[in-house]
Parts: C-alpha cells; structure tokens; sequence
C-alpha cells in the first residue's frame, strides 16, 4: 500500500518548484540598500504593498469604531462610510495594479514593471 498516489506526489513537487521560483534570494547580510538595488526590486509591488496595509488599518478602524458605537447613529454612518470608502478603494487599487501589469506585458516592461 501506497502513502501517497503518484499524482499527489507530482502535485506536491509542482508546488515546491512554484513556492522556490517566488521566493526573493536575499542574503542574510543583506542591508536595505542592497536590498533596493537589487534585480528583484520592484517599485509596484513595495507601493501596493502598502497600499493594502492602509486598507488593512481602515477596515480595522472602522471595525472598531462599529464596536464602540454604542448605538449612536452618527458614529455608525461615519464608519459604514469609512468601510464603503475602503472597499472602494482597494478595488480602485487592484483594478489600476492589474491594468498597470497588463500594460507593462503588453509594451514589453515586464521586466521593470
């Protein structure tokens, strides 16, 4: 009896090569500056990056905000606004994030982009 079906295994090994091609080869003496100029940086994805950290803090403010309502109308039009503005927003952002990459395939800089 068999532990793992050949077809199990040839996924599990796909998944190895795809987690080992994703991964940044960063030095562990790497300092910041090295890390900047290096090939793999890339402006886009370090600026998306953040841009997901601030949605992440809206929708936790806004969270909070419904917790300490205490029932008041005003406050909790406030933060399902603040929440409808987040969502809006990081649709926004992965919308033009998509439309940036597509672009830069399209034009040749997918090497920059």
């Amino acid at each position: 009896m068999t532990l793992i079906k050949p077809v199990h295994a040839q996924a599990l090994e796909s998944l190895r090569d795809a987690h080992t091609e994703n991964v940044p080869n960063i030095p562990f003496g790497a300092t910041i500056a090295d890390i900047l100029s290096g090939d793999n940086f890339n402006l886009l994805d370090i600026i998306f990056f953040l841009v997901g950290v601030i949605f992440f803090f809206n929708i936790i403010h806004a969270a909070w905000g419904y917790v300490t309502a205490s029932g008041n109308p005003q406050t909790i039009e406030a933060n399902t606004k603040r929440l409808t503005n987040a969502i809006l927003g990081i649709v926004i952002v992965l919308a033009s994030y998509l439309l940036i990459r597509i672009i830069g395939r399209v034009i040749g800089f997918s090497d920059i982009i």
